[in-house]
């Protein structure tokens, strides 16, 4: 399933956590690549990039890593409170590209980023899809495309994505500065 990735500058996935007091978490956001102060200002959702993710299912412990561990308890501590289970979508992302300069999102921030998610990842779709994107392969090398068909016609090619994958387009919508490590 082809998602696009929408930053949103408050709200969005894995911002409650941002502001939990758990010491871990610092040091897992660094490790991710997740640089909170460079989208402090942001005031409207930023299309950040795209991805093609194989599954989805729900998980209410995490064993992964002490990163994973840090983001959990920092949940945890957000939500208390207010539910007796924390839990969360686990995916595998196959592939992404990143925007070479986030564009602006076709929603305005909060509830609009998460009514409707394949009206809006269409949306999104359309509106970057004359942009041009980095690819990074496994070594961190980035080729950059003149747009987002560019880039699905080489994962299709290479066969690590099948066409159908690509048929429809859902929106993602994450926490600006977690947005911007994903891709």
């Amino acid at each position: 399933m082809l998602v696009a990735i929408i930053g949103e500058p408050s709200g969005g996935r894995w911002s409650p956590v941002s502001t939990a007091d758990e010491p871990t978490l610092e040091h897992a956001w660094k490790r991710a690549g997740v640089v909170v102060a460079r989208y402090a200002s942001l005031e409207s959702p930023l299309v950040f990039g795209f991805a093609v993710v194989k599954a989805w299912h729900f998980i209410t412990a995490f064993n992964d890593s002490s990163d994973t561990l840090a983001m959990f308890k920092a949940c945890r501590k957000a939500e208390s409170g207010e539910r007796g289970v924390v839990g969360a979508l686990s995916h595998q992302v196959l592939v992404s590209c990143a925007l070479v300069e986030p564009t602006e999102a076709p929603c305005s921030s909060g509830l609009a980023c998460h009514t409707d998610g394949a009206a809006l990842g269409e949306q999104a779709r359309r509106c970057a899809s004359s942009a041009a994107f980095n690819v990074f392969d496994n070594t961190g090398v980035a080729a950059t495309y003149d747009s987002l068909e560019g880039v699905l016609t080489r994962w299709v090619r290479s066969g690590v994505v099948a066409q159908e994958d690509l048929s429809r387009c859902y929106a993602w919508p994450v926490w600006a500065p977690v947005a911007s490590a994903i891709v």
